[in-house]
């Protein structure tokens, strides 16, 4: 599903021609030309909603762009037809900190690492070689800490003609918590683009846009994966009680992508009469169906999941390793003692393998179990290099690690990703990057959470 996001999140954002000469305003009268090399501090104000960017310094003069350098001494470029105007400073202003709110402070280690994570986005975001995907994603993660640039270049991908970079800067608006135009989900949803209607669905059900409900019933009963799991997720956060006859029905679906759309928006509807009818269906059934069942029940609170999953454990050999996922950090011993044999094994060097090693780690610390970091810690160490492993997709692996992370919400976590900000893989980074992000801010760490991915 990570690949699936990078797709939606892929840019067709083109930038203009040179714009005319900016005008600088301020004290000083100086021109453009004479402001290069100088120590003049200089603000950049940006078309977008008056958005702008001080303490810099202009470094050079481009055709297209010019370059400044930040009070952190870094290099970030700007396109001209971004900007409005250059003004010149007076002296310093105050600039606002990546900082928590004090009751929930981060230690002064916890604090640079997300001082880091900023000045890597920021290199993500400006550098030449940045595919356009991640630089979307950069951007996001800089305008949470309320960076004008990247602002102001989420805001022109909305207000773009092109309906592909409409959504992906749609879904940083949603990332964002930022309202996003229903005339552009009615045109998503009419889309003869399967990719742009299934972002379009998304966007739909975590917008609450609740006037879609009829063509989202009619993307759930369409026959592609592509189209039913994200309808099966939209409608779910619309509580549309009258999809859960289906979203149970894809429960047993031979569709691996179909049954995970519908445990999740299964788990997000709940309710009393979703959890009887699912105790009564599971009576019937058995195997990956009734682990799925479980699944649900569990993640609602419900005690018969949990008696469900330990069958499953005990009785299923082929799920065992799934289902001790579920049971560790419940608490039961058997699935904990499982894990931790797992994990002593040697095993095939695969990414099946050292995905499900980092999800193993993840329920034995959500048990309790906090040695298991040592786990993490191994796994982002993986290179490309050691032992023959360049065929291994390691960046898979590490950015399920990042999952890991995420979800558990542990910010001590947070010293043991330090060093994958300096990785020489730039998803590498960047998933590092939106972990430390979504570590130490909560809303972000929700909206994340509830798109797939």
């Amino acid at each position: 599903m990570r690949r699936l996001i990078a797709s939606l999140l892929l840019c067709c954002f083109t930038p203009l021609c040179l714009a005319a000469p900016l005008r600088v305003t301020g004290p000083s009268g100086q021109s453009l030309e004479s402001l290069v090399g100088s120590d003049t501090l200089i603000t950049v104000v940006l078309k977008a909603k008056g958005a702008e960017d001080p303490n810099l310094k202009l470094h050079s003069l481009g055709d297209t762009y010019f370059v400044v350098i930040t009070d952190a001494n870094k290099r970030v470029t700007y396109p001209y037809d971004m900007v409005d105007s250059i003004r010149v400073q007076e002296g310093a202003v105050e600039k606002p900190e990546f900082k928590l709110d004090p009751s929930r402070g981060l230690t002064a280690n916890d604090q640079e690492v997300v001082d880091r994570a900023i000045q890597r986005l920021e290199g993500l975001f400006t550098g030449s070689d940045t595919s356009q995907e991640r630089k979307v994603k950069a951007a996001t993660l800089l305008a949470l800490n309320g960076n004008a640039g990247a602002e102001a270049y989420l805001d022109s991908l909305v207000n773009s003609n092109d309906l592909p970079t409409q959504f992906d800067g749609a879904i940083a608006y949603y990332m964002l918590n930022k309202e996003f135009s229903r005339k552009l989900l009615r045109e998503g949803l009419e889309s003869g683009n399967r990719q742009i209607r299934a972002t379009a669905a998304l966007l739909a059900g975590l917008g609450g846009a609740s006037e879609f409900t009829p063509e989202l019933m009619s993307m759930l009963n369409d026959r592609s994966a592509e189209h039913v799991a994200p309808a099966a997720i939209a409608l779910a956060h619309l509580n549309s009680r009258e999809a859960i006859p289906q979203l149970i029905s894809l429960l047993s679906s031979l569709n691996e992508e179909k049954n995970e759309a519908s445990v999740r928006a299964l788990t997000i509807l709940g309710g009393d009469d979703l959890v009887e009818q699912l105790e009564a269906r599971a009576k019937n059934t058995s195997g990956q169906e009734l682990f799925r069942i479980a699944q649900v029940l569990i993640a609602l609170g419900n005690e018969t999941g949990l008696k469900m999953m330990k069958h499953v454990f005990n009785d299923q050999p082929t799920i065992t390793p799934q289902a001790a996922l579920f049971l560790a950090p419940a608490g039961d011993y058997d699935a904990e003692q499982y894990l931790r044999d797992q994990i002593k094994r040697r095993i095939t060097e695969d990414e099946p393998n050292l995905v499900y090693r980092a999800q193993n780690a993840g329920a034995l610390i959500a048990a309790g179990d906090s040695s298991a970091q040592a786990v993490f810690q191994q796994l982002l160490r993986l290179s490309t290099v050691d032992k023959g492993r360049e065929n291994l997709a390691y960046q898979n692996v590490k950015s399920a690690v990042f999952e890991e992370f995420i979800k558990l919400q542990e910010r001590g976590l947070l010293t043991i990703l330090y060093p994958s900000l300096e990785d020489s893989d730039p998803w590498v980074t960047l998933d590092a990057c939106n972990a430390a992000i979504a570590l130490v801010k909560p809303e972000y760490r929700e909206r994340y959470l509830k798109f797939p991915h």
